[in-house]
């Protein structure tokens, strides 16, 4: 029901409604404990040690960390609890205190908010969803180290980097995973320069990355 709410355009319902998800068996390593944040028109968090704890996937943390700078806008020291992958990207966002992998000794913290809830939190409605682009930088010594791998661009050639495929684990993958076959008439494309950023590349997919010319694999 909350999904659908939010898919009508209905926030205030639909993101109330969403908090049930914390509720649900699947959900229990991903709730957080401690005190929860309230909505920030309840209660004032300047000054206040809060966690944001990533929950679901890691796409979910890259899309709900946008928050977590406006959080610390608002006077909050801000603590992030994320996916171990996400620590060295995530450690660059200007005004948060720490960054930290799941499973890792915290700090005491006054309030906790898992990262899926900081749209109620902040009252957010369809008009008001954060769009600072980019909210996001990669650290500088692995930006020059791309650089140097990808050396300088050919002239008239557009550089383009492909994933096609997400975790095979996932039960709704079908949904959002793309055969690769699909993608060869982009392969095979003079005028671009492909880079696979896939980090796993499925049994199927193999011959597929063998054939193509031109192609570059970071794998």
């Amino acid at each position: 029901l909350a999904m659908m709410e939010l898919a009508d355009g209905n926030f205030a319902d639909g993101l109330a409604g969403l908090e049930a998800r914390l509720d649900l068996p699947q959900q229990a390593a991903f709730r957080p404990e401690g005190a929860l944040l309230a909505p920030l028109s309840v209660a004032p968090v300047d000054g206040k040690r809060v966690l944001l704890a990533a929950e679901q996937g890691i796409g979910d943390t890259l899309q709900f960390v946008r928050y977590a700078r406006l959080l610390a806008a608002r006077g909050a020291r801000v603590l992030l609890e994320v996916q171990a992958p996400l620590v060295p990207l995530l450690a660059g966002i200007p005004g948060i205190e720490a960054v930290s992998a799941q499973g890792a000794a915290v700090p005491q913290v006054d309030a906790t908010c898992p990262m899926m809830s900081l749209p109620r939190v902040f009252g957010t409605t369809i008009d008001s969803i954060p769009a600072a682009v980019p909210y996001l930088a990669a650290p500088a010594p692995r930006r020059a180290d791309w650089t140097a791998r990808l050396g300088p661009a050919v002239p008239g050639r557009r550089r383009v980097g492909l994933c096609w495929s997400g975790n095979p684990g996932f039960s709704a993958d079908q949904f959002r995973s793309i055969p690769l076959p699909m993608f060869q008439p982009l392969l095979a494309d003079p005028a671009l320069e492909v880079h696979l950023v896939q980090t796993d590349i499925r049994d199927g997919d193999d011959a597929v990355v063998a054939a193509a010319t031109g192609v570059r694999d970071w794998r």
